[in-house]
C-alpha cells in the first residue's frame, strides 16, 4: 500500500483538471454514493486507463479487505483490482476502468434468455471468488457491470471475507441479503447464490421477492421464506422458476451445493433434458416390468396393514365425537368441529400410507428388516397418541372438547417415521415389553396434556415413568420427564417443574441426546425466570442452553422454542426489548416454516411479538398481531376460549393511554374465564393496576386481594405473587390507610428482590416515597440509591420521589423544578398516576412561589379528569384542596383587594401526596 499526500479535491464535484494521486492523473467523476466516489484516471507509466474508488470515513478496514480479496481474483467476470493507495486518512483503489453500464440498468426490458446468460456470467465470476474461500455478501444488479462486449464483470467486493474467518456483521443491501444475514447468523458461499437469485428474480419477473413497507417486516419475509408470487403469465420455464425458488430456501443445505450448480440449473439445454428423460424412461420400463413379477407376494405380506386404525377411527366414533364436540353448551362452530375431523380422517390416512410404504420397502429391499422394526414401532407410537387423546375426549370437559382443533393439528406426523433411526434393541423380550409399554403410556400422556388435561397426563406419565425405569431406557425417562415438568408447571407447581426439567437434562446427556436436553434446559430456563420470577438466575444459564442446542446441530423445533422462552424474558427489560423482537421475530420464522398454519405454537409467537411491539410503543402493529391471534383463536377454540388474548388487548390499550378501553378488554377476559372454572389472575392483577392508575385506590385494593388470592392458588413464592403484593400494599397508602397497605408492600418488595424483578425499582420507588411519609429521610435516600442501580423502568416515579425528598430538605421552591420534570417524563411515559402525583406536589409548589396562573389550569384539567374516571373522593378532595388554594391566592393577588390581605398562604404540610 502506497501512503501518499493528500491531493484529492474537497468534494467529488470540484475540478478535477490538474488533480492528481500518485502517478494517476485524473480524468472525470464516474458516479458517487454512500461509500465514496469513484473516478476514471490514466497511469501514465502503464499507458492505460483505470477506475480509482476513494472510500468515503475514516475507517480504512472495509476498502482494504476489499482489495485484498479482488486482488486474489483473476476472472473475466471479476473486475481485477490493480493497487491501494492511502491518501491521508483516506483510502483509493486503483481498478481495472470497465466501460459499461450496471446490470441492473442494463436488464431493464431485456428478455428472460438474456438476463438467464448475463446472470449465469455473474455466478461464474462469484463462483471464481468462492475457489479462493470469498465470500462477496452484498452482491445485487449495481455491483455488477456489464461491459461492451456482454460481458458481466462483478465488483465492490467490499463486504467480503474469508469463509474461514469468524462472521462479520450482517452488514448488506437489506433487500438482497440472505436469511442467515437478517438473523446476524455465519454467513458462506450459499448467502452469495441467495443474493444472485434474489436480484435474477426481480430480474425475470419485474418485481422483487420479498416485498415490505418497513426493514423490519422484510426481514420477517426473508427468514420465513415468504415469496411474493410469480406472475400467472410468466413465460419463464419451470425449470428455472423451481431452481430460482431452490436458491432462496431460508436454509442454506436446501440451496443449491454451489453457486455453479446453480448456473447449470438455470442455463440447462433442451436437448440435455431429452437425454436424460430418455434414460430415465429406459429404467421405469424396467421397473415396471420388475414390480409387476413381484406385486402379488409383497400384497399378500403387507396385506391388512390398516387394521388397527380402522379398529381406532371407525365412523361410529367420529359420528360421535362430532355430536359431543357441536353440544350448545361446547361453543365451537360447526365449521371448527369439521375441520377438526378432517385431521382426524387425514393423521389416519397418513398412518395407513406410512405403514403400508414401510413394508413393501422392506418387501423389496429398499430398507433393511431393523429399519421396518423402528418404523413399525414409531408408528404403533403414533396409534397410541391417537388413542390417547380420542380417550381423552370421551371423558373431557368443556375445555378439553374445546382444544380438540388445537389438539389435532399437534399429533406428530405419522409420515416422520419414514426417518425413524433404528433403535437400539433391549437385551430381553421382557425389557422391550416394559419399553413399549411405556412408549404408549407417554404417547396417551402427551395427547392428554395437548387437550390441557393436566392431572390425567400426570397420572400416566408416572407410570410411564415406571416401565422405562424398568426397561433401563434413559431416553424414554428423559422425554417423559420433560412431559411431567409440562404438567407440573401447568398445574401450578412451578418449582417442582424447574426441579424435574433440570432431573431430565441429566438423564438425557446420559442417552448422549443434546436435543433432550436443550429442550429440558430450555423448559427451565423460561419456569425459573418468568414462573418463577428469578429472572437473573435464569438468564446466567443462557450461554449453556445455547451451546447445547448448538451441539445438538440447531434443530428447527428446539431453536424455535428456544428463541420463544428467551423472547419472554428478555422483553421485560427496556434495554433488551429490541432483543427480544428480533428474536421471537426470527421464532415465528421457524415456525411458519415447518408448522402448519393453524398450529397453536405460531398464534404463541405471534402473541409474545404483539407483546413485545407493544413494549416498544408500537401500538398498531401490536394491535395488528392479536386481532389476527383472536380471530385464530376463536377459529379454533371457539370464544369462549380467548381470555389470554382478551389480556393482552386490555394491556395492549393500557400501553396507548387509553385505560378505560383496556378495562373493557380485561373485565371480558376475567368473566370468560371465572365461566370457564379457570380464573385468569393475570386479567384480574391487570383491571387492579388500571384501577390504581385511575385513582381508584380501594377498588384496586380489593381486586388485588382477589387476585392474590388466585395466583398463591399456584405457587405461594413466584413474581405474580410479589407484584401482587405490593401493589396491593400501595393502593392501600395511597388510599390513605398505611398501616394496612405498610406490610404488603414490604413483603412484596423483598420477594421482588430476591427474584431481581423488572419491577423492583418502581417497588423500591415508593418504599420511599413511605419513608418519606413516616419522616425517615435516610432510608428513603438508601431506597432511592438502591433503585437508580437498577434498570429504571419506571423513570418518572422515581424522579417525582426523589423530587419529594428534596422538598422536605431543602423547601418546596427548590423542588419545584424536579416536579416539573417528573411531570414532563409521566406524560411522556403514560404513567397516569405518577401525573396526577406530580401534578398536584408541582402545583403546590408553584403557589408558594406565586405561579398560579401556571397551577390553576393545570389543577382544574386533572380535577376534570379524575371525576370522569371516578376517582376515590379522598383523591378528589385533595386537588380540591389545593385548587382551592389557587383561587384564593387569586384573590389575595387582585389589585381591587386590599394591599394588607396580600399575604401568601401558610406554609405548606411536609407530607407525601398519597392521597
Amino acid at each position: 500500500m502506497s501512503d501518499l499526500a493528500e491531493t484529492l479535491p474537497e468534494t467529488p464535484d470540484a475540478e478535477l483538471a490538474d488533480t492528481q494521486i500518485g502517478r494517476y492523473q485524473m480524468r472525470r467523476l464516474l458516479g458517487s454514493g454512500g461509500m465514496g466516489v469513484v473516478l476514471a484516471a490514466h497511469d501514465p507509466e502503464l499507458d492505460r486507463e483505470v477506475a480509482i474508488k476513494i472510500v468515503a470515513g475514516d475507517e480504512a478496514a472495509r476498502p482494504i479487505r476489499e482489495a485484498q480479496a479482488m486482488a486474489k481474483l483473476s476472472h473475466p467476470n471479476v473486475v481485477q483490482v490493480y493497487e491501494v493507495l492511502r491518501i491521508g486518512e483516506r483510502i483509493a483503489i486503483v481498478m481495472e476502468l470497465v466501460e459499461g453500464v450496471e446490470l441492473g440498468t442494463w436488464q431493464k426490458g431485456r428478455t428472460w434468455r438474456e438476463l438467464v446468460v448475463a446472470y449465469a456470467q455473474a455466478c461464474r465470476g462469484l463462483a471464481a471468488a468462492h475457489r479462493v474461500d470469498i465470500v462477496h455478501r452484498d452482491f445485487k444488479p449495481s455491483n455488477a457491470l456489464i461491459d461492451q462486449d456482454g460481458s458481466v464483470r462483478v465488483t465492490d467486493f467490499g463486504l467480503a471475507h474469508a469463509t474461514k474467518d469468524t462472521p462479520l456483521d450482517s452488514a448488506g443491501t437489506p433487500a438482497y441479503m440472505a436469511p442467515e444475514q437478517h438473523r446476524r447468523g455465519a454467513v458462506d458461499a450459499r448467502t452469495d447464490q441467495w443474493s444472485l437469485a434474489c436480484a435474477l428474480y426481480e430480474a425475470v419477473y419485474g418485481h422483487r421477492p420479498f416485498e415490505a413497507s418497513t426493514a423490519t417486516e422484510l426481514a420477517a419475509k426473508v427468514m420465513r421464506g415468504d415469496l411474493a408470487p410469480e406472475p400467472t403469465d410468466s413465460r419463464i420455464p419451470r425449470r428455472i422458476r423451481a431452481a430460482i425458488r431452490r436458491a432462496l430456501s431460508t436454509n442454506p443445505d436446501e440451496r443449491f451445493p454451489t453457486i455453479e450448480e446453480f448456473a447449470a440449473a438455470i442455463t440447462w439445454t433442451p436437448r440435455t433434458l431429452t437425454y436424460l428423460v430418455a434414460g430415465v424412461v429406459l429404467v421405469l420400463v424396467a421397473l415396471v416390468i420388475a414390480l409387476s413379477l413381484s406385486r402379488r407376494r409383497e400384497e399378500a405380506v403387507c396385506e391388512d396393514l390398516d387394521a388397527p386404525m380402522r379398529a381406532l377411527w371407525t365412523a361410529e366414533a367420529r359420528a360421535e365425537l362430532r355430536t359431543r364436540l357441536l353440544t350448545p353448551s361446547i361453543s365451537v362452530s360447526e365449521a371448527t368441529v369439521d375441520k377438526a375431523l378432517s385431521g382426524l380422517d387425514a393423521f389416519a390416512a397418513s398412518w395407513v400410507d406410512a405403514r403400508v410404504t414401510a413394508c413393501t420397502e422392506t418387501q423389496r429391499g429398499v430398507r433393511s428388516a431393523d429399519t421396518l422394526d423402528s418404523r413399525m414401532r414409531c408408528l404403533d407410537r403414533r396409534r397410541s397418541e391417537l388413542s390417547g387423546l380420542l380417550e381423552a375426549l370421551a371423558g373431557g370437559d368443556a375445555i378439553a372438547l374445546r382444544a380438540t382443533n388445537d389438539a389435532v393439528v399437534q399429533l406428530r406426523s405419522p409420515a416422520e417415521c419414514a426417518e425413524a433411526a433404528v433403535e437400539a434393541r433391549p437385551t430381553s423380550p421382557a425389557l422391550q415389553a416394559d419399553l413399549d409399554a411405556g412408549e404408549d403410556l407417554l404417547s396417551r400422556a402427551i395427547a392428554a396434556s395437548s387437550l390441557w388435561q393436566f392431572e390425567r397426563a400426570s397420572t400416566l406419565v408416572d407410570r410411564a415413568l415406571t416401565f422405562a425405569e424398568r426397561a433401563k431406557s434413559p431416553s424414554l425417562t428423559a422425554r417423559a420427564l420433560v412431559v411431567r415438568g409440562e404438567c407440573q408447571d401447568r398445574l401450578g407447581r412451578s418449582k417442582d417443574a424447574l426441579a424435574t426439567y433440570q432431573r431430565a437434562a441429566k438423564v438425557a446427556a446420559q442417552a448422549h441426546d443434546s436435543a433432550g436436553v436443550g429442550e429440558a434446559m430450555s423448559r427451565a430456563f423460561l419456569v425459573e425466570g418468568d414462573h418463577i420470577g428469578k429472572r437473573a438466575d435464569a438468564l446466567r444459564t443462557r450461554p449453556f442452553i445455547e451451546l447445547v442446542v448448538e451441539l445438538a446441530g440447531q434443530p428447527e423445533a428446539l431453536r424455535a422454542t428456544w428463541l420463544h422462552h428467551l423472547a419472554i424474558i428478555l422483553y421485560d427489560d427496556p434495554a433488551r426489548v429490541e432483543e427480544a423482537a428480533t428474536i421471537e421475530t426470527e421464532a415465528l420464522a421457524i415456525r411458519r416454516r415447518t408448522l402448519p398454519a393453524n398450529h397453536p405454537y405460531i398464534f404463541d409467537s405471534m402473541e409474545t411479538l404483539a407483546n413485545i411491539e407493544a413494549a416498544r410503543n408500537h401500538f398498531d402493529e401490536a394491535k395488528q398481531l392479536l386481532t389476527q391471534v383472536l380471530e385464530a383463536r376463536i377459529a379454533s377454540r371457539g370464544e369462549r376460549s380467548v381470555s389470554a388474548v382478551y389480556t393482552n388487548l386490555g394491556v395492549l390499550e393500557a400501553r396507548r393511554g387509553n385505560l378505560l378501553g383496556a378495562i373493557e378488554y380485561l373485565q371480558p377476559a376475567f368473566d370468560v374465564s371465572v365461566a370457564n372454572g379457570k380464573p385468569n389472575s393475570h386479567a384480574l392483577f391487570n383491571i387492579g393496576l388500571l384501577n390504581f392508575e385511575l385513582g381508584r385506590k380501594r377498588a384496586a385494593a380489593a381486586t388485588f386481594e382477589k387476585s392474590l388470592a388466585l395466583a398463591e392458588r399456584t405457587s405461594k413464592e413466584s413474581r405474580n405473587v410479589a407484584e401482587t403484593l405490593a401493589y396491593l400494599g400501595i393502593s392501600w397508602i395511597h388510599a390513605g390507610e398505611v398501616e394496612r397497605g405498610r406490610p404488603f408492600l414490604t413483603r412484596g418488595l423483598e420477594m421482588s428482590r430476591a427474584q431481581a424483578s423488572p419491577t423492583l425499582t418502581a417497588f423500591q420507588s415508593y418504599a420511599a416515597q413511605l419513608a418519606i411519609l413516616d419522616h425517615d429521610r435516610p432510608r428513603a435516600r438508601a431506597l432511592l440509591d438502591e433503585a437508580v442501580k437498577q434498570s429504571l423502568e419506571s423513570q418518572s416515579l422515581f424522579d417525582l420521589v426523589r423530587a419529594q425528598l428534596a422538598r422536605d430538605e431543602t423547601g418546596c421552591v427548590a423542588a419545584r423544578p424536579q416536579f416539573a420534570k417528573a411531570l414532563e417524563r409521566a406524560i411522556a411515559d403514560s404513567e397516569r398516576w405518577v401525573r396526577t402525583m406530580a401534578t398536584i406536589e408541582l402545583a403546590s409548589c408553584e403557589l408558594e412561589a406565586g405561579a398560579v396562573a401556571e397551577a390553576k389550569p393545570r389543577l382544574e384539567a386533572e380535577l376534570a379528569w379524575l371525576v370522569k374516571v371516578g376517582a376515590d373522593d379522598s383523591i378528589l378532595v385533595r386537588v380540591q384542596a389545593v385548587l382551592a388554594k389557587a383561587r384564593l391566592w387569586r384573590i389575595r393577588i387582585s389589585p381591587r383587594r386590599c394591599r394588607r390581605l396580600r399575604t401568601p398562604p401558610g406554609p405548606r404540610p411536609s407530607s407525601v401526596a398519597t392521597s
